[in-house]
């Protein structure tokens, strides 16, 4: 028979500390870290709803305490997609150590002359404002447990009705999630507008400076194109070379700042979509940090990968910008390097044969490189294209 997940509704599985007895003293516990029921690693320390008493040898049983000795009830809310409610603290809870920030469920103690169900029904109320009327399922797990499972359709709890104010915020996650939160101190579940804000928050503006230190190195690669372009068609016209030096710098200055255009909606994105998975999942921010790390928004590969394509690209404006103020050349021709193992839109550039100089080839590049490691060469057409 196939084992149940920890996260599973129908398994409760909690600390000793929580419960009246050991996995070590149950049936179905497999020393020294198994249970024939649950999945993953079950100590003999732990507990969880599935008990049943053992008299096996070496294993002394604790007794199940009954619903008269309870003193504090738990209640666990699914919705209807059977998720699991969790709830952050506004204020510390002393008596469970849970200081304000940490996730928990639905939890109180029991008032004098209460039942454990009674009480679960009361903290269900001040806690969220739901009521048995609003449950498809209301079931003890344990004498102390409870679980409730919302109709379809049914509103959003209100923790703002609670007037002990216990709670600032609510999510509802996989089971398997929410219980891993439980306890811990985990950055508010954001919705797509507060991660916007968040990356907003990121000083991207500062990046001009780094426009500042690219455009000096795409100018010297656009000049070197101008100094080779010139070379190609043989000319010496000293106003034509120094034109197609002034066209150079103010090409250099504009991608530059295209160039931080294009790089920070992709830094963004795929921030984005990292720190919406850490949030959904409950990452720290040291697993988000690592998965920052190793993610390839930051690289040296793609770093070197831009730089190199750049270079490049600045280096065939550079021969195109000479080539229009030569005179001499009337078209361009696409040719690709000893190098092309495969096919792909640099075939088509080639084969579009030559083209004018204001033209576009079919990958609607003006020149090399179409793509990062592209090594095709453009190469001039003297007289009519």
């Amino acid at each position: 028979m196939k084992k149940l997940a920890k996260s599973d509704p129908t398994v409760v599985y909690m600390s000793a500390a929580d419960g009246p007895f050991r996995c070590g003293g149950c049936r179905f516990f497999r020393a020294p870290e198994a249970c024939t029921k649950v999945a993953g690693d079950i100590y003999p320390d732990d507990c969880c709803n599935l008990y049943k008493k053992t008299l096996a040898k070496g294993v002394a049983p604790h007794r199940p305490v009954s619903a008269s000795s309870v003193d504090r009830v738990r209640i666990y809310v699914y919705n209807a997609r059977g998720e699991l409610l969790a709830l952050r603290r506004k204020k510390p809870d002393d008596e469970e150590n849970n200081p304000a920030g940490t996730w928990e469920m639905i939890q109180g103690k029991l008032e004098p002359g209460e039942s454990s169900e009674q009480a679960a029904l009361r903290e269900l109320w001040e806690e969220v404002a739901y009521q048995r009327s609003d449950l498809a399922r209301w079931r003890a797990l344990t004498p102390w447990v409870w679980e409730a499972v919302l109709l379809p359709g049914a509103r959003k709890p209100r923790i703002k009705d609670n007037p002990d104010e216990e709670h600032d915020y609510f999510v509802w996650r996989d089971p398997k999630i929410a219980l891993q939160w439980m306890g811990r101190r985990i950055a508010k579940a954001a919705p797509a507008d507060d991660i916007d804000a968040l990356l907003r928050a990121v000083a991207w503006d500062d990046w001009d400076a780094l426009t500042r230190a690219i455009a000096p190195e795409l100018g010297e690669a656009a000049s070197e194109g101008v100094v080779q372009g010139m070379a190609h068609v043989s000319t010496e016209d000293d106003d034509a070379f120094r034109l197609a030096s002034t066209d150079a710098i103010d090409y250099a200055k504009a991608r530059a700042g295209e160039l931080i255009t294009d790089i920070v909606p992709t830094t963004q994105d795929g921030l984005r979509r990292l720190v919406a998975k850490a949030l959904t999942d409950g990452w720290s921010g040291d697993e988000l940090a690592q998965a920052i790390t190793d993610s390839d928004l930051f690289s040296v590969d793609r770093a070197d990968r831009i730089a190199r394509t750049e270079l490049a690209t600045a280096m065939t404006q550079g021969n195109v910008l000479a080539w229009q103020r030569s005179g001499v050349v009337r078209g361009k021709r696409w040719l690709m390097s000893n190098l092309h193992d495969q096919d792909d839109e640099c075939d088509e550039n080639q084969q579009a044969g030559v083209i004018a100089m204001d033209d576009v080839f079919p990958s609607g590049d003006d020149g090399p490189p179409a793509h990062p490691n592209c090594a095709c060469v453009l190469l001039p057409v003297l007289g009519e294209a």
